[in-house]
């Protein structure tokens, strides 16, 4: 999708991907480790940035390219909640 010429916006080129963010009961000691459990499973990238600008009222635009499997749908569900739009075609494959 392209824009109006005098249409302000915001274009990202940062990649979008999921990130996976877990709990540590606790910091290990150097040469150590610990068991760390997930949460839940979170788009990030450059997702942060488009949809706080979205947030604001400004246009916005992704320009990185994103997939066609699970991941990548879950992406492209957020953008269509957010209102940020695609400046590049998808590519076979998923975003991880």
């Amino acid at each position: 999708m392209y824009r109006k010429n005098d249409e302000p916006c915001f274009i990202s080129t940062q990649s979008i991907v999921m990130d996976l963010p877990l709990n540590l009961e606790k910091i290990p000691s150097t040469g150590c480790g610990v068991f760390a459990h997930a949460s839940s499973i979170v788009i990030g990238g450059g997702f942060s940035v488009l949809s706080a600008v979205a947030r604001q009222g400004i246009k916005s635009y992704c320009a990185s390219p994103l997939g066609t499997g699970p991941n990548s749908k879950q992406i492209k569900e957020a953008f269509r909640i957010e209102n940020i739009d695609f400046l590049v075609e998808e590519v076979v494959g998923d975003n991880g």
